[in-house]
């Protein structure tokens, strides 16, 4: 019964080992993936950095196109004044006109395509924040597949072996049918290697 012990024991080592294998190999994956997760997030940081400076240089380009739209309406009311009040020719007022409205309508223009230009790059910010968000939670480790509970790894249940039938996993060697029959042969002590079932 010792050498079934012992053989048992070494079973119950064997296939814990190789669990153990499983586990460091899953976690090998699992770190090679964080490190691949950190090293997208760093770069997603980066370009959300670059796109936000951007943006911010765009929303003071359109702050300095307001204000000088802001400006040009100003005059063009001036200049309704001067020519209400006869202080300028409606000759003059008429080629002043133009060409402020034309610089108004090139002002607007500009305005109108850097606010579309923030609009898009806002959104493209937000995207990337998301993603960002997203690789830094990671994804959530399936620990079932590795016989790995939260609280710890399950124990491994030890294989079933009988010496007198010389075969894995139907009975031991106690629950043995053969044990009943009194022209059973004598039980045979198992010499075999054991570790050549976990190769």
């Amino acid at each position: 019964m010792s050498t079934i012990s012992s053989d048992n024991r070494v079973g119950e080592l064997e296939t814990e080992k190789f669990n153990l294998i499983e586990d460091v190999v899953s976690l090998q994956d699992q770190l090679s993936a964080l490190k691949s997760e950190t090293a997208e997030t760093a770069i997603r940081t980066k370009e959300l950095e670059t796109e936000a400076a951007s943006c911010n240089s765009l929303r003071s380009k359109v702050s300095t196109l307001e204000m000088e739209k802001r400006n040009l309406e100003k005059k063009i009311v001036d200049l309704q004044v001067q020519v209400a009040s006869k202080d300028i020719s409606n000759n003059d007022a008429d080629n002043f006109f133009k060409q402020i409205k034309d610089e108004k309508d090139q002002l607007e223009g500009q305005v109108n395509f850097l606010n579309s230009v923030i609009v898009d790059m806002q959104r493209k910010n937000d995207d990337l924040k998301t993603r960002i968000e997203i690789l830094q939670l990671g994804p959530v480790p399936d620990d079932s597949r590795n016989g790995v509970s939260p609280a710890g790894r399950h124990p491994v249940a030890p294989r079933m072996y009988c010496d007198i039938c010389d075969c894995f996993d139907a009975h031991d060697t106690e629950d043995c049918p053969k044990q009943a029959s009194s022209d059973s042969p004598p039980p045979t002590q198992y010499h075999g290697e054991r570790g050549s079932f976990f190769h």
